[in-house]
């Protein structure tokens, strides 16, 4: 897991996706690339992708209704957006920047 040295903060986020195929794969790609664009080169993460076709108990323990789900476990509070994924560097910009203030 990536750590903020300077404030000891991590990101950690996980995707919840039905089916890994060719559009989810191309999803975190997209998702990965925004991230590392957004950190400091100091600061590190954690991407963890469930498919809940295969893991559907993963699914109802987070309390997953719908996919695509992102989730950001930490750093506090968990944030949640459900659907369309296509603006997510400008989630992790408002949600990094609230966790700046």
């Amino acid at each position: 897991m990536n750590v903020r040295r300077h404030r000891a903060v991590e990101l950690a986020l996980t995707l919840y996706v039905s089916r890994l195929d060719s559009d989810h794969e191309c999803m975190v790609r997209s998702l990965r690339e925004a991230i590392e664009n957004r950190l400091n080169t100091d600061q590190t993460y954690a991407l963890e992708v469930i498919d809940v076709s295969t893991k559907p108990e993963s699914a109802r323990e987070h309390i997953v209704y719908a996919t695509p789900t992102l989730v950001k476990i930490s750093p506090a509070p968990e944030r949640r957006i459900v659907g369309d994924l296509n603006n997510c560097r400008e989630i992790l910009e408002e949600w990094m920047l609230v966790e700046e203030q």
